[in-house]
């Protein structure tokens, strides 16, 4: 009997701890997101869902939607080798101290990359992952602003308050009988099976017949049944606590057993469906005859019985235990739109794989890879928010109005954002994916939002490039020797010194990813919601123009934080090598000094949807100021005026005449020349030594085709030239010019503005590139003449011509291009001063100041 006490206690301990721990965790009104591991089906479900606004995270359902696109962060991956037991390397030690080239044949074996994305979330359209009082929920993200908070099924809590403030415009503005018909057709996305468009892992578009979003839980029910019938009303309740779970799927299903037999029996024409009838839909699907028999089919299907008396058009109706009328009561809690996530990425903007640049004087062949792919981001709430923005506008929408899109009162980019496009060389990147991104992150709108969940699920796979192997080709070797002595060490110098003889052959590839952002929806929900003419922000400020309150709609990021990492299981070091791992921020001009995720038009959402829409309604003085885009109308461009100012020949003193130019650049170069006195022909020898030969690793094409695209404006459709970025400090092939020196102001002799002599609308810093073939012509041609006249350091005694004479020089600036000033002296001055040093004197040349004399003398017309 003691015994017995003694276990029964023990077990009423345990139950009551049981029953406390399950309490707590059915109970907790917060939940913070979970990683998912697998990717839910569109067609399937799952117990417990994490939240009404988000029951899914990572599983995305419904068509491929469009997406906007957006410049990233720079990643780059160096890997580095020490290659100084190299045979060849061994082989061509000298017995001296100093540097020396390696042709070595290194094959760096296959191995995969994979950069993880962490801490990364979505601002402002919504946040189901952290706790709010309702009002913030309802200001500060756009799909708790459109949904209300007022009927959240994995809550079930509804007040009168609630619903009079807090239940969002759709709510209110929305005719119920739309918001009925709106639900019907989310009960089809939920249960109907169709074609839905799709990307599979390779980027390729393909079909799939599913669902079109999860039969998630609308809301839970708490309610007493007797014989399994319900007495009494269904009370909303939180979900997740043992009560009744309705999912959607539940409206598709019979009224009840009761209106069914009647119909079956007795042919009655009672409403047995659990969704609302719709004046224009009755049981099948056309419109009802006359308002009494829809007044009729809509009381039965809020649980009544009724029965039409014949000759006096009327309907009685009783209310019937026997049909539930919880279907009604609980309908407002299926959701207006899709809550599930929606597809973008963080992509490759070079879409066959990363860059692979070999640090110089490393040089490296047959650089590959396979089957990049892009970490692929889960976007909450994005699908949902297009479509019930969509709905809004339709409310007071005037029969026959078309919207304008993207009015003159709208800012707008430049220029378009580049698709990943795949890049010509891939030993070198020709050209600069970022040339082509019009974004800047300065002004900027974010909140807490909910996880993007980065990485395909449930691989792992996020910025994942298979197999990459390349061959190094060359290094540079440093090599410390020093003989053995009799004398000169230990403690009074009195000892022999032993030999000395290191050697020391790093290498260096920089592997890198240059990314941009995929943001669905977002293009569609800035129109709908801001920007186009019809947009709801333009229906409550239906003026925007001069002198009005917001006299240009701006269009504004958001942005997330973003931690980078290549410490993952999936990511392999190159063997026999070792990684470092560097991140540049791009946009470089945001106040954020940390790499970020940028997403274009949703800090604009929140600046005129979700806080200017709330201004205009409030009295004057209150509410928040409202921010001004920059619509001034940009002055017209003139595009390819430079071309007709050209020389018509590229000979003469001032030409160009035997080299691997085009005519047009070849015309450029005399145009140029004849500016600044300064034969073509040296401007094409300085272009060699900078690199348009192709030593650096880029092949040039100087066709007309490409150098009038390397010489227009960027409006007017221009592109840089290839390996050339002028972001960068460093100088810039093929003209080699340094950032700061190139942009620095000189008065007339500034490099940047000599350009102005063929167009004179390039006035400014920012419409002047050292990457712009034209533009940095005429750069060089002012900076030659300058320098043919200035004695740089150690170029007194640089080089000797092809007698063996060493060149000589003095300070008399052209004022002709003629052979008389122009002779082996004074190019060999301009060159070098160029340059800045005397390549004669530096181990590592490519060439001497004799042969670069040599080009412009094979080159030169006269």
């Amino acid at each position: 009997m003691k015994f017995l006490s003694k276990f029964t206690y023990l077990l009423l301990i345990f139950s009551f701890f049981s029953l406390f721990i399950t309490y707590y965790l059915l109970h907790t009104t917060v939940v913070r997101a979970q990683v998912p591991g697998l990717l839910i089906p569109c067609d399937e479900t799952r117990e417990n869902e994490f939240h009404t606004l988000r029951p899914y995270q990572a599983s995305p359902c419904g068509q491929y939607p469009p997406q906007a696109l957006f410049c990233s962060n720079k990643l780059i991956i160096f890997e580095n080798f020490q290659l100084n037991k190299e045979h060849v390397c061994l082989e061509l030690r000298r017995k001296q101290t100093g540097n020396f080239d390696c042709p070595v044949n290194y094959q760096v074996e296959e191995h995969d990359l994979n950069i993880t994305l962490d801490e990364s979330e979505l601002p402002i359209m919504g946040n189901t992952e952290d706790e709010f009082d309702d009002a913030t929920k309802l200001n500060e993200y756009a799909s708790w602003y459109l949904s209300g908070v007022n009927r959240v099924g994995s809550t079930g809590e509804t007040t009168d308050d609630r619903t009079v403030n807090l239940s969002g415009p759709l709510n209110k503005l929305l005719p119920q009988m739309v918001q009925e018909a709106v639900r019907v057709e989310t009960i089809k996305k939920a249960t109907s099976p169709t074609d839905v468009s799709i990307v599979d892992d390779n980027e390729r578009p393909g079909v799939i017949n599913t669902t079109e979003m999860h039969d998630q839980i609308a809301v839970c029910g708490n309610e007493f049944k007797l014989f399994g019938i319900v007495i009494g009303q269904t009370k909303p309740t939180e979900c997740y606590s043992g009560n009744e779970k309705i999912r959607i799927s539940e409206w598709s299903k019979d009224l009840s057993i009761f209106n069914g037999f009647f119909n079956n029996v007795f042919r009655t024409n009672a409403w047995n469906k659990r969704y609302p009838p719709l004046p224009w839909a009755d049981e099948n699907g056309q419109p009802f005859e006359t308002q009494q028999a829809y007044q009729k089919a809509y009381r039965e299907w809020r649980g009544e019985s009724c029965a039409n008396i014949p000759g006096i058009d009327l309907t009685l109706c009783i209310d019937n235990p026997f049909v539930p009328n919880k279907w009604a009561t609980l309908y407002p809690y299926i959701p207006l739109a899709s809550s599930d996530d929606s597809e973008g990425k963080n992509y490759l903007l070079t879409g066959d794989g990363p860059n692979y640049v070999p640090t110089p004087p490393t040089e490296i062949e047959n650089a590959q890879n396979k089957d990049p792919k892009n970490a692929i981001l889960y976007f909450s709430h994005m699908q949902e928010v297009a479509s019930l923005s969509g709905l809004l506008n339709k409310t007071y929408w005037p029969q026959g109005y078309v919207s304008e899109k993207l009015p003159e009162t709208t800012e707008k980019l430049k220029k378009g954002i580049a698709e990943a496009s795949p890049k010509p060389n891939n030993t070198l990147a020709s050209r600069d994916p970022y040339a082509e991104l019009d974004c800047s992150a300065v002004n900027v709108r974010v909140n807490e939002g909910d996880n993007l969940f980065p990485g395909e699920k449930p691989s792992g796979k996020e910025i994942f490039v298979e197999k990459v192997k390349y061959l190094i080709t060359n290094v540079e070797c440093h090599e410390v020797y020093e003989p053995p002595t009799k004398f000169g060490c230990g403690p009074y110098e009195a000892d022999p010194c032993p030999q000395v003889w290191t050697l020391d052959c790093p290498a260096q590839v920089g592997i890198e990813f240059k990314t941009g952002t995929k943001t669905p929806y977002a293009d569609e929900i800035f129109s709908q919601t801001v920007a186009d003419s019809g947009a709801t922000f333009r229906k409550i400020f239906p003026k925007v123009e001069k002198g009005a309150p917001v006299e240009c709609v701006a269009d504004i990021p958001t942005v997330s934080n973003v931690t980078y990492s290549i410490d993952n299981p999936l990511h392999q070091s190159p063997p026999g090598g070792e990684q470092e791992f560097k991140q540049v921020v791009y946009p470089a001009d945001g106040a954020n000094s940390e790499t970020q995720l940028t997403f274009p038009h949703i800090g604009s959402v929140y600046e005129y949807f979700l806080k200017g829409i709330q201004t205009a309604l409030r009295p004057k003085g209150y509410g928040e100021p409202i921010a001004n885009g920059n619509c001034k109308p940009s002055e017209p461009v003139e595009c390819g005026e430079w071309e007709e100012k050209l020389e018509k020949s590229s000979g003469g003193d001032c030409g160009v005449c035997t080299s691997e130019l085009g005519d047009l650049a070849k015309r450029i170069l005399a145009t140029a020349g004849k500016a600044y006195n300064v034969p073509a022909a040296v401007i094409w020898a300085t272009m060699k030594h900078e690199g348009a030969d192709g030593y650096q690793g880029t092949t040039y094409d100087f066709s007309d085709e490409n150098v009038r695209k390397w010489s227009n404006s960027e409006e007017c459709g221009g592109e840089p030239m290839p390996a050339c970025d002028n972001s960068i400090q460093e100088t810039q092939p093929p003209f080699g010019f340094l950032m700061n020196w190139f942009y620095n102001d000189a008065g007339n002799d500034t490099p940047w503005s000599s350009v102005q002599k063929i167009d004179p609308s390039r006035n400014s810093k920012d419409k002047v590139s050292r990457c712009n073939f034209l533009d940095a012509a005429f750069a060089a041609a002012n900076v030659l003449s300058q320098t043919s006249a200035i004695y740089a350091n150690g170029v007194m005694s640089c080089g000797t011509d092809t007698n063996g004479n060493p060149y000589t020089f003095d300070n008399t600036r052209p004022g002709t291009c003629s052979p008389s000033y122009w002779n082996d002296n004074h190019v060999a001055q301009s060159l070098t001063t160029y340059v800045g040093y005397c390549v004669d004197d530096d181990p590592n040349r490519l060439y001497t100041t004799q042969q670069a004399v040599g080009w412009f003398k094979d080159a030169k017309c006269n």
